[in-house]
């Protein structure tokens, strides 16, 4: 059952629908920044979604977001200078200048 507030959300709201997906990309971006910064551990997957959400993200914007780049996730046992090489080349396929 819808809540009066969810319903009359839509119908009062003086956001776009693109400003509103606009704040749920940041949010989601700001959750898991906070998350790779903390001790709680991060997965390959967790480090996609971030890629994804921060290139959908940049697409929507005219600057680049706020918080990390995308990076690569780096394994246990992976060597620092295979990590950094491997994010320079993202960053290069994607346009990103540091």
């Amino acid at each position: 059952m819808i809540t009066f507030i969810e319903f009359n959300e839509g119908i009062f709201s003086k956001q776009s629908p693109e400003d509103k997906k606009i704040e749920k990309l940041k949010d989601t971006l700001n959750t898991l920044g906070q998350k790779s910064a903390g001790k709680g551990g991060w997965s390959k997957g967790e480090q996609e979604k971030y890629n994804k959400t921060w290139i959908e993200l940049r697409k929507l914007l005219d600057h680049p977001p706020k918080g990390a780049k995308p990076s690569v996730f780096k394994e246990p046992g992976m060597s620092v200078y295979k990590h950094a090489d491997l994010v320079k080349a993202l960053h290069k396929k994607l346009g990103i200048k540091d």
